[in-house]
């Protein structure tokens, strides 16, 4: 990431940090204690509730049939046909007789390359041609099936999870405000971030784009190495099919998770490190914590956007800034995995 006068992300405008040996009022005890204490509640309440929901629903279910065992060698085609079903949906009730037309007949040639695969990956075995061509129908039909299952499984799932998350963030940021009101914190919302009378909402706005984009540049460079350079491949797993992102994970990424995530890492954590130390041990501190609470594979851009976003906050001091930053960079992502 370029320098922060370069990006108009720092300047002159951000607090001057205290001097070395000192901390400010309310510093390392106050925002580090409500920080962790916020942590552990957001995801806590997110995951139980989440975990609750799911297991109510499979109580509910019941079991399922087993899933046929997969032929590694096949994996790719399958995630595929799996895909262009669902894309080609049947159900909606605005398709016309020949846009309905069009699709049965496209799901039928699906199924059949994937049954041809199948009869060829068969044949060495000792089946007859009759025998492969029954089985191989059978498995190619029971692929789809329990692809699109799998599928409505997923997007419930993820209605559950986003549910959870919204629940987790809105009681979490709740009760963390009611701490410092507790603990008689002057200008609560100052001091979060929340509000801040003498910052220009433009300027914020703008101040997030700029964070926002130059972060999505670092990671579309990253999924670009991530799949064209074998030894990040082999580091990470192979990488999924592109698919089209659902949209309670649209909503997830690009609504909640800068909502949420923004105020408990650069409200809370950055704000405690930047009112203690120095302020690029405050952004590559908060940053760091940041990228290890999400998964391993996009450790490496998290922690850029966790710059990026520290950066946003600390130049215009308002929680705007870092939540349109995040927003943006979820998005360029998304588009870019969807691809």
């Amino acid at each position: 990431m370029p320098p922060a006068q370069q990006a108009g992300l720092a300047g002159p405008g951000a607090p001057a940090p205290p001097r070395e040996g000192t901390a400010r009022k309310g510093g390392k005890g106050g925002f580090g204690l409500v920080f962790l204490g916020a942590l552990f509640l957001f995801y806590g309440i997110m995951f139980s509730s989440s975990f609750v929901a799911r297991i109510g629903a499979a109580l509910d279910k019941g079991s399922s049939d087993p899933r046929i065992p997969l032929p590694r060698s096949l994996y790719r085609q399958v995630q595929r046909a799996e895909h262009a079903i669902r894309e080609l949906r049947l159900d909606d009730s605005s398709d016309t007789p020949v846009v309905r037309r069009t699709k049965e007949a496209s799901r039928g040639q699906v199924i059949a390359d994937l049954t041809t695969s199948f009869e060829i990956r068969l044949k060495p075995m000792g089946h007859s041609d009759a025998e492969c061509r029954e089985r191989a129908s059978e498995w190619a039909g029971a692929f789809v099936k329990q692809g699109v299952a799998a599928f409505r499984e997923t997007r419930e799932a993820g209605t559950v999870l986003l549910l959870s998350y919204v629940l987790a963030g809105v009681v979490t940021a709740l009760a963390t405000l009611a701490v410092f009101r507790e603990k008689r914190v002057p200008e609560v919302l100052v001091r979060v971030g929340l509000r801040n009378p003498e910052a220009s909402i433009g300027r914020s706005l703008l101040a997030g784009l700029i964070a926002g984009s130059a972060a999505a540049a670092f990671g579309a460079v990253y999924l670009l190495a991530l799949k064209h350079v074998p030894a990040l491949r082999s580091l990470f797993g192979e990488d999924a099919a592109a698919t089209r992102p659902a949209m309670w994970l649209i909503a997830l990424a690009v609504a909640a998770a800068p909502l949420f995530e923004e105020f408990l890492f650069r409200g809370l954590l950055y704000q405690g490190l930047r009112r203690s130390f120095r302020p690029w041990v405050a952004v590559a501190t908060s940053a760091t914590i940041f990228a290890i609470v999400h998964p391993p594979v996009s450790a490496l851009p998290v922690f850029v956007l966790g710059v990026a976003t520290a950066l946003a906050f600390d130049r215009t001091r308002l929680l705007l800034a870092p939540m349109v930053a995040h927003a943006v960079y979820n998005a360029a992502v998304l588009g870019l995995q969807a691809r």
